[in-house]
């Protein structure tokens, strides 16, 4: 859509509006917001994933035992019937309670995902943990056979 925007503004197209907003954004600062958003729009996590508790205000929705700031917590997916639509949101709970978590119906390791491959999903969804963080949460979660 970027382009009917430069195309606009090259065109002068608000000239002939009644009315003009007080202040019209120039093209480079919507091209920094377009960026912004894209960049916003690719950060955004993949269900399953796994990562360290940023506040330590976090619960595990299963249990309802509190996650320590800097634990570990997996992300799967909770279906939710919305309008029509079933729509997949975080669900976080603690490794050890994944197994427990996911006899749970309507909830699920993500989108389309098999329990049984759980952690290659989580593998590639959590770039940003290190080999022992591997070594715990195969160690918490089990085996999901």
């Amino acid at each position: 859509q970027f382009p009917k925007v430069e195309e606009a503004y090259a065109q002068e197209a608000w000239g002939d509006v009644a009315s003009l907003p007080d202040e019209l954004p120039s093209l480079e600062d919507l091209n920094h917001l377009r960026e912004a958003a894209e960049t916003k729009k690719k950060a955004r996590k993949v269900l399953p994933y796994a990562e360290h508790d940023p506040s330590g205000r976090a619960k595990c929705k299963h249990s309802g035992e509190p996650i320590p700031k800097g634990s570990l917590r997996v992300a799967l997916g909770q279906e939710v019937e919305f309008g029509g639509q079933t729509r997949v949101s975080p669900f976080l709970v603690l490794p050890s309670q994944v197994g427990e978590a996911l006899q749970v119906p309507g909830i699920v390791p993500g989108r389309e995902v098999d329990p049984l491959d759980l952690m290659e999903h989580l593998r590639t969804n959590s770039p940003d943990l290190d080999e022992n963080d591997w070594t715990v949460l195969e160690a918490e979660i089990g085996s999901m056979e």
